[in-house]
């Protein structure tokens, strides 16, 4: 949820919704293992300019979220192994799909 250039989430009404939604699924489905609030607060950096913030503040949705999908618990503690997969394994992925041709041009 905003705000992902600052270590606070918004006030009002639909920030409190918003917590209390992603608490709720925590809870409900992870029993309270995953960090929640605003992302420049859980993630240990402040990102600017990014899609969560512009679409909670100039296009007013009044529910934005950013999910951080964690892939492999085996890599090194640095982030971006963990969340991204190697790019030899996402480009296998891509070109042996049969509609390779979208991605790739044909062989």
């Amino acid at each position: 949820m905003p705000y992902d250039h600052r270590n606070t989430t918004p006030d009002g009404a639909s920030s409190a919704k918003m917590k209390a939604l992603v608490n709720d699924l925590n809870y409900r489905h992870f029993q309270g293992h995953c960090m929640t609030g605003s992302g420049g607060g859980s993630v240990g950096y402040l990102a600017h300019g990014t899609a969560t913030d512009y679409i909670y503040e100039i296009a007013k949705v009044p529910m934005a979220f950013t999910f951080e999908i964690y892939g492999d618990e085996s890599a090194s503690e640095c982030l971006t192994q963990q969340i991204k997969p190697p790019l030899r394994y996402v480009i296998s992925i891509a070109f042996n799909r049969p509609n390779r041709s979208a991605h790739f041009g044909s062989p």
